[in-house]
């Protein structure tokens, strides 16, 4: 089971590079989700969906452009 686990982590870090942003987002949510469940069947509580929505508020504002305003109307 470790060395599975070990070899998972090992290709996740070597190829993670080459990801897509939205599985680099996936990856690092199933990461925050593994660390902020209260229990093993947990995937629904406050602080894991709290830590969840912080991660993609956290993703989206490294994706967009820093340039870009939004001017009101």
């Amino acid at each position: 089971m470790l060395e599975v686990t070990l070899i998972k982590s090992i290709f996740c870090f070597i190829f993670q590079m080459y990801f897509h942003t939205f599985e680099k987002l996936k990856i690092e949510l199933a990461k925050v989700r593994d660390e902020f469940k209260l229990s093993d069947s947990d995937c629904g509580s406050g602080r894991a969906q709290v830590a969840q929505l912080t991660t993609k508020i956290k993703h989206l504002s490294s994706v967009l452009h820093k340039r870009v305003t939004v001017e009101p109307r």
